[in-house]
């Protein structure tokens, strides 16, 4: 979705699921769907990152550059943190799986 471009605000919704690990600026990515998503419309996400547990998450990161040059993945996002850098506006979030694997029903910012 880098590489992708639309004119104005084609979409009801989008659906990523497991992306956001192997963009390269994902924010960019999220901030396209801000604009393609019309105003009234979802975006809606499920995306793995860090787990809750500091231990875990811990060992994510000190595997993450292996795990980038193996399969393109990086294992150490903060979903949170990349969504709130983003113009998208989470309105639901779910953590599963020891916090590992988030569910989240966002929309666009009509605003920016």
């Amino acid at each position: 979705m880098e590489g992708l471009n639309f004119k104005g605000n084609p979409f009801d919704t989008i659906v990523s699921s497991g992306t956001l690990c192997a963009y390269n600026d994902p924010v960019y990515v999220l901030n396209e769907m801000n604009k393609w998503c019309k105003w009234y419309g979802q975006i809606l996400l499920m995306e793995h990152g860090l787990y809750s547990s500091a231990p875990l998450a811990w060992l994510q990161k000190k595997v993450d550059s292996l795990n980038v040059k193996m399969i393109g993945c990086h294992l150490d996002r903060d979903i949170f943190d990349i969504i709130r850098s983003s113009k998208i506006e989470i309105d639901k979030c779910e953590r599963v799986l020891g916090g590992y694997l988030y569910l989240i029903w966002a929309k666009p910012n009509k605003y920016v």
